[in-house]
């Protein structure tokens, strides 16, 4: 058996990485496939940090150079071997239309899930922070109620 070898990216009928492009027999086309004559590249999905925990504080609406900020400190769970231990902290800011929001929906003791990214504590006794992009109740722990817009159908 001979193995016949993908043509070269530079290759007008080829996508980089996927061959040539896949050609369907007469009988697929009067089938109706022609609608997926190529292969396309997978998704491009581009992963953020998650972290769960509890608001600690108070939330508090801030703004910075006119832009709404939402600012909590966040408590980490712990679990030790068959012990629960202190949890650890870090500030969790959310900024812009979603910090207004965030504000009118969140409370001291509310569990959430927040996806975004993490800072390290740096110098001068700045503690770590999680800028989220998203911020959600945490489901598991948490009786939520979904209400829709109307235009949302």
């Amino acid at each position: 058996m001979t193995m016949i070898p993908p043509p070269p990216p530079s290759d007008p009928t080829a996508i980089p990485g996927f061959g040539a492009r896949f050609e369907f027999a007469d009988r697929d086309r009067q089938r109706g496939f022609e609608h997926a004559r190529e292969r396309r590249p997978p998704i491009s999905i581009t992963p953020e940090t998650g972290i769960h925990g509890y608001l600690a504080t108070e939330p508090r609406l801030t703004r910075s150079g006119g832009r709404p900020r939402f600012y909590a400190r966040l408590g980490l769970r712990r679990r030790g071997d068959r012990r629960i231990l202190q949890p650890d902290y870090l500030d969790l800011i959310l900024p812009d239309q979603a910090a207004e929001l965030a504000y009118e929906l969140y409370r001291r003791g509310d569990d959430v899930i927040a996806l975004g990214r993490f800072i390290p504590a740096g110098g001068h006794g700045r503690d770590a922070q999680f800028i989220a992009g998203r911020l959600a109740p945490d489901t598991n722990h948490l009786s939520v109620t979904i209400r829709r817009r109307k235009d949302a159908a």
